[in-house]
């Protein structure tokens, strides 16, 4: 999660689409006024193959006991009151948000009068969350903005096509930005656990029969209806909606 917070590529989309999930464009936080934003991650197969074989939509391989390798990837981007209300509320928010501008080396981002809130990093099925500051300075929120459309490359074909500036969009941008990351620069790729194929299988299975309710496997399957990636990938079978 380090790893992708030092980008500052990926960064920049991640600000801009918590600027657009927040609507901050149209109802301007306050003055010092605190925010929370989650964001919930997700470990899945770094080969598109690997994704299909695990939903059952192809065979195993005949090397079927290797551990299969994993990319970090953003399921979802959300304001949760009652994650808020367990941190205290907007007062336990702005003490939170003090310390951090309190913070020698924070200190130069959160002297103006741009927005800081908190941002929460949740994985895969974990109840634990990983806290961190985030600062919403007027750059991003210029782009926000303007949302022109921009251009963003398709890993499934390498071609590049014009997006319109959404939450989705900035989203999916990232995704296909460390799944294009063969040779690992943003050190997000890592092994996948049985949780996290876990995930991946049940995403095949009819939700009105089956008991897994978790916010990855709701996050998951709305990104298998968003993401072009994996639009392509389930355009030929019939998915269990």
């Amino acid at each position: 999660m380090s790893a992708l917070s030092s980008d500052a590529n990926l960064m920049g989309y991640l600000h801009v689409a918590i600027i657009l999930c927040l609507d901050l464009i149209k109802s301007p936080l306050p003055a010092n006024e605190p925010f929370s934003i989650v964001v919930h991650l997700s470990v899945e197969p770094e080969n598109i193959v690997d994704f299909a074989r695990l939903r059952g939509d192809l065979d195993p391989p005949n090397n079927a006991s290797e551990q299969i390798k994993g990319m970090l990837q953003i399921s979802d981007i959300y304001h949760n009151p009652q994650i808020e209300e367990n941190l205290g509320g907007k007062e336990g928010l702005r003490a939170l948000t003090s310390s951090l501008k309190a913070d020698p080396v924070l200190a130069p981002f959160t002297s103006g009068d741009s927005p800081v809130g908190v941002i929460l990093f949740a994985l895969g099925k974990s109840n634990s969350m990983r806290k961190g500051p985030i600062v919403i300075e007027p750059s991003y929120m210029a782009v926000s903005r303007k949302r022109d459309p921009f251009r963003q490359t398709v890993a499934a074909t390498g071609k590049s096509r014009m997006q319109a500036l959404g939450v989705q969009s900035c989203v999916e941008y990232i995704n296909t930005a460390i799944r294009m990351d063969k040779a690992n620069c943003f050190r997000l790729r890592t092994d996948m656990t049985s949780e996290d194929e876990e995930i991946i299988r049940n995403s095949a299975m009819d939700m009105c029969i089956y008991e897994d309710k978790s916010l990855a496997l709701e996050a998951l399957r709305g990104r298998l209806c968003n993401e072009f990636i994996y639009m392509v990938l389930l355009e030929f079978e019939d998915i269990p909606f």
